[in-house]
């Protein structure tokens, strides 16, 4: 699955889901996995929320976490004047 321009495993959305304290980004996330989607897209709200449930992550989700801050989608936007 695609969760906002990054490769995620099945298996780590559930626990992704499992992870964020946010009830409706989790049942977004299930839910997403319940319906096999190919592609969830974020709001910024929604991956500041998974950043911060991946603050002190454990096995794999720390791993992702590297992931997930290394790509472009997840940078915060930056204006220019």
């Amino acid at each position: 699955m695609i969760v906002n321009g990054v490769t995620v495993e099945d298996d780590l959305v559930l626990e992704l889901a499992g992870a964020v304290k946010n009830p409706a980004l989790a049942h977004k996330l299930q839910t997403a996995h319940r319906f096999r989607s190919g592609i969830v897209n974020l709001s910024n709200a929604e991956r500041t929320l998974v950043l911060a449930a991946l603050d002190d992550p454990s096995g794999e989700l720390e791993e992702l976490r590297g992931q997930l801050v290394e790509h472009l989608a997840w940078r915060w936007p930056t204006r220019i004047a």
